[in-house]
């Protein structure tokens, strides 16, 4: 009897390991001490949103549902085949992500130009209001939960000064966007892939035909972590022009590259930044290794957000 308790009592010793690993996995979440990593931490308590990650190319996050927003973007473009060529588009942007699949906006568009001296453009020095605009975010796949993000983007407009020229009439146009990113490695290095499909009609109301012309084209980006609250990064974008909407006889072609920035100022604030250089391109009937008729030779994009 003795030796059977012994035995028993060993047993049951054996056993309080067992017991308590069950109770414990049985607790439900269990809470754990602070990041060491401080790095780490922030990444946790502020995810990263890749919309205005990659430039020119866009990433496919969309806010939570019922965030609001407030943005400034002025994308700036010099040079173009003979003379002076500056020309500068703002956009005031009002957002508002609707579900967490879905956001839609409301803009303000303006310009200004300044041109002289090019045979092929009016010379123009001028600031103006040039109409208003939407935006349109359809997300197709999370990318936190499907490992591609798949984003539509839509971005009509209507105006009354020609984007290029200054030149003042009455316009319709719509940027479109095929998004596609992805986390090449957590919490530090992301990829985005745009393929756009650019359309605008043009009626200047000093007379003349109704002008058309697209863009079709690709981009690449990718960016990484440099700090807690800086990315920096590169793309490389190809465009083609077209001289109606529905693509028809290409116009010219130009392959940019360049570096991208993006600055998490404040839980509420952010700040991104491109530059796009022209490195090769062609248009019809130019000898030149750059198209820049149809485009422009660089191109600077500035955008300050606020999120509420």
């Amino acid at each position: 009897m003795a030796r059977a308790s012994r035995s028993g009592l060993l047993t049951a010793i054996a056993l309080i390991p067992t017991a308590l690993a069950a109770q414990t996995f049985d607790q439900g979440t269990v809470t754990t001490r602070p990041y060491r990593n401080q790095a780490l931490a922030a990444a946790n308590a502020h995810p990263v949103e890749t919309e205005n990650l990659f430039g020119f190319t866009l990433g496919s996050d969309i806010d939570e549902a019922g965030t609001l927003g407030f943005a400034i973007e002025t994308v700036a473009a010099f040079g173009r085949r003979e003379g002076r060529y500056t020309a500068a588009n703002t956009k005031l942007e009002f957002s508002w992500a609707a579900t967490s699949d879905l956001s839609a906006s409301f803009s303000l568009l303006g310009g200004a130009w300044n041109i002289a001296n090019n045979p092929a453009l009016p010379d123009t020095y001028a600031m103006r209001f040039r109409g208003i605009g939407g935006e349109l975010r359809w997300l197709w796949l999370d990318r936190d939960q499907d490992r591609f993000g798949i984003t539509l983007h839509l971005e009509p407009s209507m105006t009354m000064a020609d984007e290029v020229t200054g030149e003042a009439g009455t316009g319709y146009a719509s940027e479109n966007k095929l998004i596609i990113d992805t986390t090449l490695v957590h919490d530090r290095l992301w990829a985005a892939i745009n393929l756009t499909y650019d359309v605008e009609s043009f009626r200047p109301w000093s007379g003349g035909k109704t002008e058309e012309a697209s863009v079709g084209g690709i981009s690449a980006a990718v960016t990484a972590r440099v700090t807690d609250s800086l990315f920096l990064g590169a793309e490389i974008r190809y465009l083609t022009a077209f001289e109606k909407l529905l693509l028809g006889r290409q116009s010219g072609r130009a392959l940019y590259i360049g570096p991208t920035g993006f600055w998490r100022i404040s839980d509420n604030a952010w700040l991104a930044a491109a530059w796009n250089i022209q490195v090769a391109g062609h248009a019809n009937d130019e000898p030149s290794r750059l198209d820049l008729t149809n485009f422009s030779r660089q191109l600077v994009r500035l955008k300050l957000g606020f999120e509420f």
